[in-house]
């Protein structure tokens, strides 16, 4: 009977950030009921200090973006390594080439996920390869056709 409060003490430091493939009822039963809801569906959490966006593809958490509420406070490194691990699945982070001088980026060695830090922002965004397939095939649907030109 000693175990469980120390059980229950091991559990809640446990890193309580959304995780890709969440649904909405799971990201809600642990942040609560969104600070807000955007028109484009995306739920805004805030959870000790941190604003969390989540954006659905197919009912699962394909995105999520964490930044400070005070945006003067970038992400720490450990605070980055914490919830790369908390969505990293049964997968480890790889880091991969940077895209210019103000971003880190990671990929999931499966393949399934990538993370890009962007330095000037302090947003810390994390995609389902899914989602990032579904971004390029929507920007190309947007491009206007030039031909001709």
């Amino acid at each position: 009977m000693k175990l469980l409060p120390i059980l229950a003490l091991l559990l809640s430091a446990l890193p309580t950030f959304a995780r890709l493939g969440e649904t909405k009822a799971e990201c809600e039963k642990r942040y609560g009921k969104p600070a807000l809801t955007l028109d484009t569906g995306e739920d805004v959490f805030e959870k000790d200090g941190i604003q969390i966006t989540v954006t659905y593809l197919k009912g699962k958490a394909a995105s999520i973006g964490f930044t400070k509420l005070n945006r003067d406070l970038e992400l720490t490194d450990a605070e980055r390594k914490t919830l790369l691990k908390a969505n990293a699945g049964n997968s480890e982070w790889e880091p991969t080439p940077l895209d210019g001088n103000d971003t880190l980026r990671w990929e999931r060695a499966d393949k399934q996920a990538i993370a890009i830090y962007i330095l000037t922002s302090k947003d810390l965004v994390i995609n389902t390869a899914d989602f990032a397939k579904h971004l390029r095939e929507a920007r190309e649907k947007e491009t206007p056709k030039l031909d001709g030109f």
